[in-house]
């Protein structure tokens, strides 16, 4: 058996205040270290926090300065760390993007992934559209760890277009064995007695949906507190193959969430039994696509 312990950092964080945030970050990084984590998840937005507004430009640094900060972490345990950010990009535009680095026995940072959030919601409460620029790439990429990964953020997983793609995504179409998600969830709903807020309960369903339908792990780390007005609720959690709960987090309250599996295992006896996104129809998804698409936009030169 391989055993991966994976942690997921459900914290808090300080309002544009980067340098106090990357400073946590470490302290964090390197207890985990110190504990034997194999694989070390934060939030969305964690550098930064979420309700930017004005203060997007002051904050957003450039995935290089990103990569420099990280080149301060002493000798120790090998380690991979997924992290939320504010992306500057070199001709100026912001993105809310989430980063996934392997730390070596040196402390040096190797860059595994960079993704831009896709899908920007603009509705109700938030305001994404108006400060952040929309990512428009999705590619899995390997991670030496675990293997086939794909990097989701937030609203991103609420697309099922998005983890469907991310598992047809691989050699032979196999796809990722596992979904990474970052979030700052606000509580909403909340009202006629019920024990959590409803959106918990969508990210329970989305989670395990994407768990169950593709076959991977799925991580979604959500992160707590209170900012302008809006209280984040964690409830982070660790989904296997199949939609099974493997870790789950308390609400409100920071934690380091901790799981220790065998992915690899994990999998294999799942799609034994139910290969899952592989079986994708890849020729009539794309020609549906396309004839949906030929639709669209005769409709729109009306």
């Amino acid at each position: 058996m391989s055993m991966k312990q994976i942690c997921l950092a459900q914290v808090s964080c300080k309002l544009g205040r980067v340098n106090e945030n990357f400073e946590r970050h470490v302290e964090i990084v390197e207890q985990a270290r110190r504990d034997g984590a194999d694989l070390l998840v934060f939030p969305e937005l964690s550098l930064c926090g979420y309700q930017l507004k004005d203060l997007v430009s002051d904050v957003a640094l450039p995935i290089e300065t990103v990569l420099e900060g990280w080149q301060r972490l002493g000798a120790g345990r090998p380690i991979e760390v997924v992290f939320g950010y504010l992306e500057q990009s070199p001709g100026f535009q912001y993105y809310n993007a989430m980063m996934h680095l392997r730390i070596d026995e040196n402390g040096q940072p190797t860059l595994l992934h960079n993704h831009r959030k896709l899908n920007l919601p603009t509705y109700g409460m938030f305001e994404e559209e108006r400060y952040f620029s929309g990512g428009n790439r999705l590619r899995a990429y390997d991670s030496p760890l675990l293997g086939r990964t794909g990097l989701l953020i937030c609203e991103d997983l609420w697309h099922p277009a998005n983890p469907l793609i991310l598992s047809m995504d691989g050699p032979g179409m196999e796809g990722v064995g596992t979904i990474i998600a970052g979030s700052n969830s606000p509580a909403r709903g909340v009202a006629g007695g019920d024990t959590e807020p409803a959106n918990t309960r969508i990210w329970k369903l989305l989670a395990r949906f994407s768990a169950l339908a593709y076959n991977c792990l799925v991580i979604v780390c959500q992160r707590v507190g209170v900012e302008d007005g809006f209280v984040y609720t964690g409830g982070s959690e660790v989904i296997g193959p199949g939609g099974v709960e493997l870790a789950k987090a308390g609400l409100f309250d920071e934690q380091i969430l901790t799981c220790r599996l065998d992915l690899e295992a994990l999998i294999r006896e799942r799609r034994t039994m139910l290969p899952g996104g592989t079986q994708e129809d890849y020729e009539r998804l794309q020609r549906e696509l396309n004839r949906v698409g030929r639709v669209y936009l005769q409709d729109s030169k009306r």
